[in-house]
């Protein structure tokens, strides 16, 4: 993940952008079932527990 949304660059960050916690965890989600889809079950169980997807 931290690729994903850190040193990889492909979510932008800074001062003047943002998005919403649920859109975040589509991300999260999307990210996780193409760059390692034997986790993606596991991550989207995690977010329904936390009331987050």
């Amino acid at each position: 993940m931290q690729w994903l949304l850190g040193d990889g660059g492909l979510y932008p960050i800074g001062e003047d952008w943002g998005t919403t916690k649920g859109e975040a965890h589509k991300l999260v989600v999307l990210g996780a079932e193409a760059y390692c889809p034997q986790q993606a079950g596991r991550v989207k169980a995690e977010l329904r527990r936390s009331g987050g997807y």
